[in-house]
């Protein structure tokens, strides 16, 4: 199944052809980039992410280990990109035109989760593995 998605002012649109997997990322990174208190992300191979708006993201090197992108014009986050494998892809969940077909599946660096947040519980653990 095709999914497409954008940012806030339409500049940016992209279409995946399929979602790999979906999962909540607790990490400090992850927070301060979403600016949120976790972040969804659904990993897409590079080579399934096209492209179709008007305009491209924005990458910047978010940290030692990855980069992330965003629209220049209204600021939304797009994906993020690991250095180690670059065949893959994150793509944020609020930026799906439809992002309850991605359900998460697991947690990830659950060991930096912050205490209040509820959501996904009941769902598998994963340790993180990145050192930034």
């Amino acid at each position: 199944m095709d999914h497409t998605g954008g940012c806030l002012c339409g500049q940016i649109r992209f279409e995946i052809k399929k979602i790999q997997r979906t999962h909540l990322c607790h990490c400090e990174m992850c927070r301060r980039a979403t600016g949120g208190p976790f972040a969804v992300l659904n990993w897409v191979k590079t080579s399934d992410l096209t492209w179709t708006g008007p305009s491209r993201p924005v990458v910047r090197r978010s940290s030692p280990i990855g980069s992330r992108s965003f629209c220049a014009g209204c600021g939304t986050p797009i994906a993020l990109v690991y250095d180690r494998n670059s065949r893959e892809t994150a793509i944020h969940a609020g930026t799906l035109d439809h992002p309850e077909l991605a359900t998460p599946a697991y947690n990830y660096h659950n060991e930096s989760r912050l205490p209040w947040v509820k959501c996904g519980e009941g769902l598998p653990s994963r340790q993180g593995d990145e050192d930034w």
